[in-house]
């Protein structure tokens, strides 16, 4: 989520991130904006109240100890404690909906991206090593898994249906040696600490890592045990610290995790039918470091050359 006070500080700046981003309901910003505001005022008034009240509450008890009649400002504290109910009630509702639209607004761009409307529009930073040139025409990966019969896609597609696959033989061995040769890299060059989590998560983990509402359509949800097959282990790493203050002393921290990620691939009917591309089920060696907000650039910077180094050996 946003930052409140960036939201109402930076309004007119906001709108013009999240156009670049593609975002089409830039008005939602100042719908947004009056709603913290609306809260704000309603927060104040509710405060009011209840100090009203407590002075109130400390007035009955004096005058419950000397005898007189407490009818009158009893009925009193009670009008004000329904108005404070009142106001609590508007407060939640305020709340609801400030989260609503908070939670479907994308990141904040670094200045430094450039405009984009799709992938045709990225700029290549760097290359390395040289891209090989053939005398004859290369075969996909998929036919080449095929032909040696390392991936069988008939029967995935008879176990789970459509975008799904299994491994065989040296596939299925080259799958698990990817996996464990990403964690031995990073665990032992790259000073990561290696977490096994679990491949289900409950609705505020998703939530804590933008997935929900926001991607609700995009992974799968178990709805009987209000839990969620993970879209990727950044959400679980993720939320491995969440509502916790780590020790400034501890930091950074590094944690990799392999695990098996689910996507419904909603919005990819007709592309990249065949391969391996866009499936339901795959595995990922993920990457999560907890710093300083102020050295975040840096440990982005750090964690993309361990990623990299991956791909060079």
């Amino acid at each position: 989520m946003l930052d409140l006070r960036y939201i109402t500080e930076n309004t007119e700046d906001l709108k013009k991130v999240l156009e670049l981003r593609g975002f089409k309901e830039i008005g939602i910003i100042d719908e947004l904006k009056s709603i913290i505001q609306r809260k704000r005022e309603f927060q104040k008034e509710a405060d009011i109240l209840r100090e009203e009240r407590n002075k109130a509450s400390k007035e009955v008890g004096k005058i419950k100890q000397s005898g007189g009649d407490i009818t009158k400002i009893s009925a009193s504290v009670k009008l004000v404690g329904e108005k404070i109910k009142e106001i609590e009630s508007k407060l939640e509702q305020e709340e609801n909906a400030l989260l609503n639209i908070n939670l479907g607004l994308p990141n904040i761009l670094d200045p430094k991206v450039p405009p984009g409307k799709s992938e045709h529009d990225n700029i290549v930073q760097y290359e390395v090593g040289k891209i090989p040139t053939f005398q004859f025409v290369p075969k996909t990966h998929f036919e080449i898994g095929e032909a040696l019969h390392w991936i069988d896609f008939e029967k995935g597609v008879k176990l789970s249906g459509a975008r799904a696959y299994t491994y065989w033989k040296d596939g299925a061995r080259l799958e698990r040696a990817l996996m464990n040769f990403m964690l031995d890299v990073h665990t032992k060059e790259h000073d990561y600490t290696e977490v096994w989590v679990p491949s289900m998560v409950n609705d505020e983990s998703m939530m804590a890592t933008g997935q929900y509402p926001k991607f609700k359509d995009e992974f799968y949800r178990i709805d009987k045990d209000e839990l969620n097959l993970i879209p990727t282990a950044e959400v679980p790493l993720t939320n491995l610290y969440r509502d916790e203050i780590i020790p400034e002393d501890q930091l950074p921290i590094s944690v990799t995790a392999h695990t098996s990620c689910f996507r419904r691939e909603a919005g990819s009917y007709g592309k990249d039918t065949r391969g391996l591309v866009r499936v339901h089920q795959f595995q990922k060696v993920e990457l999560v470091k907890f710093c300083k907000p102020e050295d975040s650039e840096e440990e982005h910077k750090k964690m993309l050359s361990h990623a990299e180094n991956i791909l060079k050996n």
